[in-house]
């Protein structure tokens, strides 16, 4: 305002200057401005990325934990002394003494006849699954219980660490710098789990 009010002081030269100087950095302005929306479009490209990539590296490593997890509880199921707990309830005490050492990182395991009937405890055992065919299911503790079928129509239950999950959340939202969700198949968050940041 003041230069348009002032313009018939300036001199020839002074208004060519001021001429040069709106037109030589208007251009610039929006340059900067294009340049600086390319920066952040990129970053945010970038971070996106990295968060997918991080995404699918957690859940390629939780896959490959949980496969390694089903295929030990296959083993034990299928395992001698199993089916030597199932065929001689006598036997169960002698059988469990050999599975403890098989299962130090889970807090208890259980093993149920066709009929019901429990021949053998480990650790904190799970109550008995009100969904047997689940391979993965909450406990009456809200701990996580991996199924396995055994004794002929019986049952082997594990009970995993109740944190098994939230430690998992916890690493992936500390390598990731978010917040994670777990959501299960139908996409809802498992009761009792928070969200992780």
């Amino acid at each position: 305002v003041l230069l348009l009010r002032d313009a018939a002081r300036f001199s020839v030269r002074t208004k060519l200057v001021l001429a040069f100087l709106v037109i030589a950095l208007f251009p610039l302005g929006l340059i900067s401005r294009d340049a600086s929306e390319k920066v952040v479009a990129s970053e945010q490209a970038r971070a996106r990325d990295e968060l997918a990539a991080g995404a699918s590296a957690t859940a390629f490593l939780w896959s490959a934990w949980y496969d390694h997890q089903r295929y030990r509880l296959a083993r034990i199921a299928e395992s001698h002394s199993i089916k030597q707990a199932c065929a001689d309830p006598q036997a169960a005490r002698e059988a469990a003494r050999k599975l403890e050492s098989l299962t130090p990182e889970f807090r208890g395991l259980a093993l149920w006849s066709a009929r019901g009937e429990l021949l053998l405890v480990i650790g904190e055992p799970p109550g008995r699954p009100t969904a047997p065919h689940a391979e993965l299911s909450r406990g009456g503790d809200g701990g996580f219980v991996m199924t396995h079928t055994a004794c002929d129509g019986g049952l082997v239950a594990l009970a995993l660490h109740r944190d098994a999950l939230d430690t998992w959340a916890r690493a992936a939202a500390a390598r990731h710098h978010a917040t994670v969700v777990v959501r299960d198949a139908a996409q809802e968050t498992p009761p009792g789990q928070p969200r992780t940041e």
